[in-house]
């Protein structure tokens, strides 16, 4: 990490106590002995902003993975190897960094500055091939737009050829993307292929992107499944915030959660059986796992004391 990134990520820790740091999460996860598949990221809010935590799901530890003086760490996602982070790190709301770092919080970078985005929901995700990672941002000119970040050089590129109200982009196995729009009051959830982008000339009408939802309530939050047979996403068409799964062409939808309280940022399993969320269920923001074939749903025994667990990620294989 060079100086002008110490400096404009304004850290006060030094490098030993990162080294000491990565250590105390392998002991604490119990890295090389737990599965990795059975880890979650996830922001989490206590008295001194909003920081990343790492937790074994069924061991019950939980480490902070950025102590960032000054700024707020949220909304990580996992790279497709589970090798590395990419997170938003804000000193304020008018100063806001995409940054990738180790899976453990080492070795943090800067990949691109970004305008203001929409932190209430699930930001990004990264593409298949680990190449660029995918976000909900806006432009120079005050317009929400979809982009792909080069992970290498920070160059962004327009992957959905429309501009409002887009949040949450998420990939599928093969490169589509999923992503909720808000065009006027509610928000649906719409499906696109951003390949084609590249693929048609000048002369060529794209192709819109397909509605997969319709409902007069919010649909948002979607998440495509690693076996790319699922979408699961957060719905109020009932009168509250549930989870919900359906087909990527919009068929089979039906609720995996009921319960009179706000559930929220779904993500799926890597064996796409189960999604963690968070709900308001119990005291503050707490993490859930729910079965969608048995509909089962466990709290997870994370101890987390009075602070409010955001943004969940499930650790791919």
């Amino acid at each position: 990490m060079t100086g002008m990134m110490i400096l404009r990520f304004t850290l006060t820790v030094t490098l030993s106590m990162l080294a000491a740091g990565a250590l105390a999460v392998a002991i604490s996860l119990g890295v090389g002995g737990a599965r990795p598949s059975e880890q979650i990221a996830f922001d989490s809010i206590a008295g001194r902003g909003s920081d990343l935590y790492l937790a074994d799901v069924w061991h019950g530890n939980r480490i902070a993975i950025t102590r960032t003086t000054g700024a707020q760490e949220i909304s990580p996602a996992w790279s497709p190897d589970g090798q590395h982070l990419a997170y938003i790190s804000m000193a304020n709301s008018n100063s806001m960094n995409l940054i990738v770092a180790d899976w453990d919080g080492r070795n943090p970078r800067i990949i691109a500055p970004l305008y203001t985005v929409n932190y209430g929901s699930t930001l990004m995700d990264w593409s298949p091939d680990g190449g660029h990672i995918a976000i909900a941002a806006q432009n120079s000119g005050g317009q929400q737009a979809v982009y792909a970040y080069d992970v290498g050089t920070g160059q962004r590129q327009q992957i959905v050829p429309r501009v409002g109200n887009l949040y949450s982009p998420t990939y599928s196995p093969g490169g589509r993307l999923a992503f909720s729009f808000s065009p006027v009051a509610n928000s649906e959830i719409y499906v696109f292929d951003p390949q084609i982008m590249g693929a048609l000339d000048s002369h060529t009408t794209l192709p819109a992107p397909a509605r997969i939802t319709e409902s007069y309530y919010t649909d948002t939050s979607p998440d495509w499944s690693p076996d790319g047979q699922w979408i699961t996403f957060v719905s109020d068409r009932t009168g509250s915030s549930e989870i919900y799964v359906m087909r990527p062409d919009g068929t089979g939808l039906r609720a995996v959660t009921d319960a009179p309280s706000i559930e929220a940022s779904p993500s799926w399993a890597p064996d796409s059986e189960r999604i963690v969320f968070v709900s308001n269920r119990s005291d503050g923001r707490k993490m859930f796992v729910v079965d969608i074939g048995s509909g089962e749903t466990i709290p997870l025994s994370i101890a987390s004391g009075d602070i409010d667990d955001q943004r969940p990620a499930w650790r791919p294989h």
